[in-house]
């Protein structure tokens, strides 16, 4: 995607620093080339702390329970001069994903069908607030507004998928989820290649509004399905072959 990224920087003639493209490719960029990859730094910052878990039980929940701690007192107290992924609210969400989990695995969700609707309700309320101005999406509390609906969700659809009251059909919904992670990172690369076409052929001064919205939502859906299938899954397999080999190849 990053890639991608540079290709039609670079075409469009917009220069790019090598010392970008490192700090792009490293994630250690604030602001990184490739738009929707900010999501990645919390994610690593996730992945570093959980792994301590991982490997010390009670070492991995002190570090857990003081990074919380420090996301605490940051809403309190404002800013810290730390990197935001270490005190920003958005990584109060993969404490709530990890509270979802806990419970799963330990309790039985009353009426998960009820839940999964009310999750799916409550997180179309913030987006329909969000896009009336009503809600700022990227203000702190706006982390509650669509976290806790996500776990809501999750507790709902798994719960209900675990007892047969809900079955994902074979087809589109299985083929979207399993490409979604492409879709998420190569939407706005297809989006713009599709604005760019739309822009050449002049179809903005007379198609209606909806007309354009199905196209670039086609393309974002249609180029991630398809990075999915031509670099995402050969490159799955390829990592699991090898690994199954190295766990299975004797020292």
């Amino acid at each position: 995607a990053l890639g991608f990224t540079l290709a039609i920087s670079l075409g469009s003639g917009h220069g790019v620093s090598a010392g970008a493209v490192v700090c792009s490719a490293s994630l250690l960029s604030s602001e990184p080339l490739l738009g929707v990859a900010w999501t990645l730094h919390f994610e690593l910052a996730f992945y570093a702390a959980f792994s301590v878990l991982i490997l010390h039980r009670r070492a991995g929940i002190g570090v857990l329970l003081a990074w919380l701690s420090w996301i605490a007192f940051a809403l309190i107290h404002g800013g810290t001069g730390l990197p935001g992924t270490l005190h920003q609210p958005y990584s109060l969400e993969f404490f709530v994903g990890m509270a979802a989990a806990y419970v799963l695995r330990h309790r039985r969700i009353w009426s998960p069908r009820l839940v999964l609707t009310a999750g799916l309700a409550l997180f179309a309320l913030a987006a329909l607030a969000e896009d009336a101005g009503v809600l700022d999406g990227y203000a702190d509390w706006a982390r509650a507004a669509y976290g806790l609906p996500s776990a809501l969700i999750i507790l709902g659809g798994v719960e209900a998928e675990r007892r047969g009251l809900l079955a994902i059909p074979n087809g589109l919904p299985r083929l979207l989820g399993s490409a979604s992670y492409s879709i998420y990172l190569f939407q706005s690369l297809f989006i713009g290649v599709a604005w760019q076409v739309w822009l050449r052929v002049g179809m903005t001064p007379w198609a209606p509004p909806w007309a354009g919205l199905l196209v670039f939502t086609f393309a974002a859906l249609g180029g991630g399905v398809l990075t999915w299938r031509l670099v995402e899954r050969p490159l799955l397999r390829l990592m699991r072959s090898r690994g199954a080999r190295l766990l299975t190849t004797p020292l």
